[in-house]
């Protein structure tokens, strides 16, 4: 009697257990599934656009169990890697994440080496938002965080905001709508905020809730894209990038937690994993290449051309 009444206790105690806590799997099976036509190939598609949906402190294995149906059709439809590197030198932070991710090139390089003296960025190696605004190329730039700011002028944004993750992205959804930018730049910071203040872990459900809200807003960035009356004779870019993971509840230092990230390059031309290593230091290259403005022979980038296709 008392080992059934042991058994039974034992049956009760799981039972508790699978509803407070049930396994999370990756949701691709189980989201409702998401189609855009904007990427599919066609020669029509001649004006160049580019979106870079820069999201702060994404780990790969986590953005791997989340429900995210958006960014999935993203990965669907890209060349991407889940094992990318952040920049090599400098620490595992936003300072010299970012820095790297728009400039091409190193703190070796850049000057940004932890999160401080951001005033103090090289500007011998100009962000490609720079060398596109020279070009007569339309900038839209959205972002809470204000280091961003200090670190690349306003001066290179034809329309800015500084705003929340949902207003900012209500407002890139407007800049898309009404054709105000050739190339966009829309940050989130409440996946990094989440993993601060709760952790970074794929086991960690309100770490993934983070990225899934990202996620709903990216749905709505490119339900506007897909809307737009001159989709048919564009041809669109969209990089998802991200500063650095996290462990615990920072990120810091060269653990391979913090180092290593998810980056994807949505596009017409070629889909599957990056054939070479990949670091977010490759962004810089591949989307002035993409713009038609890359010069090889000159390029001071420390950062590679993620090949697309022809």
């Amino acid at each position: 009697m008392r080992l059934m009444a042991l058994i039974n206790a034992i049956l009760i105690a799981v039972v508790i257990l699978v509803i407070l806590f049930p396994v999370t799997t990756r949701s691709k099976g189980r989201a409702k599934p998401i189609e855009y036509s904007f990427l599919d190939k066609s020669d029509k598609k001649v004006n160049k656009k580019v979106l870079i949906l820069a999201i702060d402190g994404i780990r790969p294995d986590a953005l791997k169990r989340s429900r995210t149906p958006h960014l999935d059709w993203l990965i669907d439809h890209a060349v991407y890697s889940m094992n990318a590197q952040i920049q090599r030198r400098g620490d595992s932070v936003s300072g010299p994440g970012w820095a790297s991710v728009f400039t091409g090139v190193e703190s070796t390089k850049h000057n940004i080496w932890r999160n401080k003296n951001y005033e103090r960025i090289e500007t011998a190696y100009p962000t490609f938002l720079k060398q596109l605004h020279r070009r007569k190329q339309r900038i839209s730039f959205a972002a809470s965080w204000k280091p961003l700011f200090t670190m690349f002028k306003v001066e290179q944004f034809d329309h800015w905001t500084r705003g929340k993750d949902k207003a900012n992205a209500a407002w890139t959804v407007d800049v898309i709508e009404n054709d105000k930018a050739d190339a966009s730049v829309l940050y989130f910071s409440g996946v990094d905020y989440a993993g601060h203040t709760t952790g970074f872990s794929p086991r960690n459900r309100i770490y993934r809730r983070a990225i899934e809200k990202v996620d709903r807003y990216v749905g709505n960035v490119l339900a506007a894209i897909s809307k737009r009356p001159t989709i048919d004779s564009e041809d669109w870019l969209i990089v998802v990038v991200t500063d650095h993971g996290g462990r615990g509840h920072t990120h810091s230092g060269r653990h391979r937690k913090s180092t290593t990230i998810p980056l994807i390059f949505a596009n017409t031309r070629r889909r599957g994993f990056i054939k070479s290593p990949a670091n977010h230091l490759d962004v810089a290259p591949t989307v002035l290449k993409f713009m038609g403005i890359f010069n090889e022979k000159r390029s001071k980038h420390d950062g590679k051309v993620v090949e697309l296709g022809g």
